[in-house]
């Protein structure tokens, strides 16, 4: 990554942010409230904020905008176990559909690259995941972030849920005896949210992307920042907040991926920040297939005319890591389809080195390397990108060639 581009947006956003906001986090502090200040995105989430506080702020001319903050969402079906008969060493059946094994023949297997893992937590002890771990030589530090309320995960990854287990283990797992990973080569690093949906903790999570800190949430280095981070989660409702922590993280050369959603098969059904112009959004296909699963959530944007979402992966009975122990088990969702899309741009920067930070150019690559998949449903602006498939399904050995 290029080191003085983050620097350079972490100084811009924090030194922005710190002056302008310090009379408003003084009135806060007088009054008694608690807030949370954000650089990323110059805003600060106020907690249990009344209609006496708000006439206050409204009465303000250095405040932008007031909004109310949606609650995070994301889906997960209740885990299936896998049948060490269906692990027989070779690649699962999603990883060899998007033809990773054949940009891996290439050399393409993410070596050098890192993935940011935003979701709750990760079982990095897993024999899968440990070695991708990049603080698995115990120092945790710019690696690991517990942003829950309990923080019951403090000092070393943990994953109480098995979503982000298995989110993960889709990105970059992969053992001798089985491959359940797209990129089994990079790296991890992870930032566990409060699964409460309280917004406060994704939002620190989406800024410590940005510049990864210490355990204790300070020291931040823009320099220990990921390549590209996956996020399968969402909301009902725009939230302008969130897409400008976006731009940020794009300023500073990192790609952001956005589950579509599991709103389908309703039309015009995707979730936000997925609905973004500016995110790189996946859809999910069914069980061994390139066809769109029935859940997927469907374009058109609200906001834009452009259609969506941009790619599908496979979403279907997803075999990846469990959170206990170094078992396996299958789940379904935009969840899982998006983390293959992750590691497979990990797989094409390992590929193609010069795209790091290129956020035009590793979308143009994901989108023209794609299997077109034509459909004139959801009023579909053409028959391709189109918004059930966007540009198609994701093709891993045309992306590296």
């Amino acid at each position: 990554m290029d080191k003085t581009r983050g620097e350079v947006v972490y100084s811009a956003l924090s030194q922005t942010a710190e002056s302008s906001q310090g009379p408003i986090r003084k009135l806060l502090e007088q009054h008694g409230y608690e807030y949370h200040p954000f650089w990323i995105t110059n805003m600060i989430i106020v907690k249990n904020a009344d209609s006496k506080l708000l006439q206050i702020l409204h009465e303000r001319s250095d405040i932008e905008s007031i909004q109310k903050l949606p609650p995070v969402i994301f889906d997960m079906e209740t885990p299936r176990p896998v049948h060490e008969k269906h692990l027989n060493g070779t690649p699962v059946w999603s990883v060899d559909l998007v033809k990773a094994p054949a940009a891996w023949k290439k050399g393409a297997k993410g070596k050098g690259i890192v993935v940011g893992v935003v979701d709750t937590g990760v079982n990095y002890k897993h024999k899968a995941l440990f070695p991708k771990y990049r603080g698995r030589n115990g120092n945790h530090n710019y690696n690991w972030m517990d942003h829950t309320s309990a923080r019951s995960c403090k000092d070393a990854p943990c994953d109480p849920n098995g979503h982000g287990s298995h989110v993960c283990g889709t990105m970059v797992g992969s053992e001798p005896s089985r491959t359940v990973g797209i990129a089994p080569e990079a790296e991890f690093i992870a930032c566990r949210p409060d699964t409460s949906f309280n917004a406060v903790p994704w939002t620190k999570c989406l800024q410590w992307m940005a510049a990864p800190t210490d355990l204790q949430g300070n020291k931040p280095d823009p320099s220990k920042r990921p390549h590209v981070i996956g996020n399968s989660w969402g909301f009902f409702q725009k939230v302008e907040a969130f897409d400008q922590a976006i731009k940020s993280l794009h300023a500073a050369g990192v790609f952001v991926v956005f589950a579509a959603g599991n709103e389908g098969s309703r039309c015009k059904s995707l979730r936000h920040p997925g609905q973004n112009e500016e995110v790189f959004t996946v859809g999910a296909t069914a069980t061994r297939s390139t066809n769109i699963v029935s859940f997927s959530s469907r374009g058109p944007a609200h906001t834009h005319n452009n259609a969506k979402p941009n790619i599908a992966a496979p979403g279907q009975s997803i075999t990846s890591c469990a959170n206990v122990g170094d078992g396996y088990r299958d789940m379904s969702g935009t969840s899982m389809a998006t983390p293959a899309v992750v590691g497979g741009i990990a797989v094409v920067l390992s590929a193609k080195p010069h795209l790091k930070g290129d956020i035009a150019g590793i979308r143009k690559v994901m989108q023209d390397s794609a299997n077109k998949i034509e459909s004139s449903d959801c009023n579909s602006p053409s028959r391709h990108p189109n918004n059930v498939y966007g540009w198609g399904f994701m093709n891993l050995e045309k992306a590296v060639a």
